[in-house]
């Protein structure tokens, strides 16, 4: 279950709170109650306890303010009658209730949080399509799918990106093929091949409606591959479409096609591994795998119930005989190169032709850093927070009213150990961290 920084923020707050590491709170103004001069939020300020410089010199943080100037406010005094906060200079946005009150600038959280996610593991399974645009169907858009790039090409297809979890096999996103018309389909990006040469292929897609045919394009000859019967589905599953080619006399570019029979036929096409051509023994990795470390295995992966000719049940899907690093494979990653990350098997050993995914490790600021309040942490805060709450009190430590306190100390200590095992292995940077005070409470 993802989760938001505004939510992580607040339950961050929370916990420090618990811990006895008090930086503020999170709260809605009263109806009407911005005004150019202040807020007033009654059920928090007003109260006989509280002298008017209470809470002077604290941040007024509210991060969906509609004007950027109002981001950040330093509070003055308060109205403890009222229950009236003035603030350092007027709003300009008078509407927006949320805000947080703080005892550090919000930026020292902020980057506390994306620090952890440096520190914060995300794994993930990807189909290994060594050196082709978008046959994961990662990217943002269609571009490599309806001919804008890569040589690709469509005809009679509506074509999109979904995250639907029913309609995703594999990764974030599906490409969605719906037809517009009868015999749509639409090309992948286009890959070099040599005549004589065999290699394979493969389509995981959840078809829908109608029916789907995987076939193969002699983008040299404009003709399609023959000497295979084209694996064709017509029910509503779950598949895997396999190929075992053989570029024919001449063909020197070849190139993935799905498609549909009817003019109301859809699928959701989640993948396309290879192309795998026997014999080879290098590879390029995906512009992500920038290091070794973040290759964790290449598991060839047997799909054992046949439905078709060429057709599998991807819900049928073991893994076996996984490749290990330094054992099966290496890496080689250089940087200046245009193909600068890659992957050369061992001697004696050969892909085989079937399916491979690679299992990946990054940190999740690689793959979804904290920089907006929408942004999203995929990683269970139960397993993310103590991370957050170590960054924070890193942070912490190095203010003002933080160093040498005991009780950051301890708690520093034990959420190193917290958050010690988990941790991946990226190079560390130092940072600035704005200064200002905040309450450690007995």
């Amino acid at each position: 279950m993802s989760s938001t920084r505004t939510a992580i923020f607040e339950g961050l707050l929370n916990e420090l709170s618990r811990l006895g590491v008090d930086l503020g709170f999170a709260a809605n103004a009263d109806a009407s109650g911005i005004a150019v001069d202040g807020l007033t939020d009654i059920s928090e300020f007003k109260s006989s306890r509280f002298d008017p410089e209470h809470f002077a010199d604290r941040y007024l943080h509210r991060p969906t303010a509609t004007t950027a100037e109002d981001y950040i406010r330093l509070a003055t005094t308060l109205n403890p009658t009222t229950g009236k906060l003035s603030n350092s200079a007027n709003w300009t946005d008078v509407t927006t209730l949320y805000y947080r009150l703080l005892g550090v600038h919000p930026d020292v959280i902020h980057n506390a949080l994306q620090m952890a996610q440096k520190r914060l593991p995300l794994r993930t399974h990807r189909p290994f399509a060594p050196g082709m645009e978008d046959y994961d169907m990662l990217l943002s858009g269609v571009a490599y799918w309806d001919g804008t790039s890569g040589s690709s090409a469509a005809s009679n297809m509506a074509l999109s990106k979904v995250s639907t979890p029913g309609d995703v096999l594999a990764g974030t996103q599906a490409l969605f093929l719906n037809a517009t018309g009868a015999s749509g389909y639409s090309r992948g990006q286009k890959f070099r091949c040599q005549p004589g040469k065999s290699f394979y292929t493969a389509l995981l897609a959840r078809a829908d409606i109608g029916n789907v045919t995987y076939k193969m394009r002699d983008v040299t000859n404009g003709a399609y591959f023959t000497g295979i019967t084209n694996p064709t589905y017509d029910g509503e599953g779950i598949v895997l479409m396999e190929r075992w080619d053989t570029a024919p006399a001449g063909c020197e570019e070849a190139q993935p096609e799905i498609a549909l029979t009817g003019a109301s036929d859809d699928v959701y096409a989640s993948a396309i591994f290879g192309p795998y051509f026997a014999g080879a023994t290098r590879f390029k990795l995906p512009s992500t795998v920038d290091e070794g470390w973040k290759l964790r295995l290449i598991r060839p992966a047997r799909y054992g119930v046949s439905i078709s000719d060429g057709v599998r049940e991807a819900q049928s899907q073991e893994f076996e005989g996984d490749l290990l690093l330094s054992v099966h494979y290496s890496t080689e990653h250089l940087y200046q190169d245009a193909n600068p990350n890659q992957v050369l098997l061992e001697p004696g050993v050969k892909l085989e032709q079937q399916p491979y995914w690679l299992a990946l490790e990054r940190p999740e600021f690689d793959i979804s850093p904290l920089s907006s309040e929408a942004a999203v942490s995929y990683i269970p805060l139960n397993v993310s927070m103590p991370y957050f709450i170590h960054e924070t009190l890193k942070a912490l430590s190095t203010l003002p009213g933080g160093a040498g306190d005991p009780s950051i100390g301890r708690l520093l200590v034990e959420y190193e150990g917290l958050t010690a095992a988990l941790t991946v292995n990226t190079p560390r940077q130092r940072r600035h961290v704005p200064r200002n005070t905040f309450v450690v409470r007995a």
